[in-house]
């Protein structure tokens, strides 16, 4: 596990960027979000114990990275196109 989180990538995004984007990519976001277990398991744990991992947050219903960075599960297309 501790090796996937590592592999993680995050997205420098505000969270008020997140909820003014077009609802498709909204959608696409939660989707690779849903679909990567590691996520889901990172998730789990952050909802059990909020301290679980120091540098992650489950924050308005989204994971979140230290200085409010949005984990974006694992999904290259939908990566390239948000760094685009």
């Amino acid at each position: 596990m501790a090796e996937a989180l590592s592999q993680m990538t995050t997205l420098d995004c505000n969270p008020m960027i997140i909820h003014q984007m077009q609802p498709d990519m909204s959608q696409k976001i939660q989707h690779a979000f849903l679909k990567d277990v590691n996520l889901q398991q990172l998730k789990q744990k952050l909802k059990t114990n909020p301290n679980s991992h120091k540098h992650y947050h489950w924050i308005n219903e989204e994971l979140r990275k230290k200085k409010g960075r949005l984990v974006v599960g694992n999904d290259v297309e939908l990566r390239q196109f948000i760094l685009q």
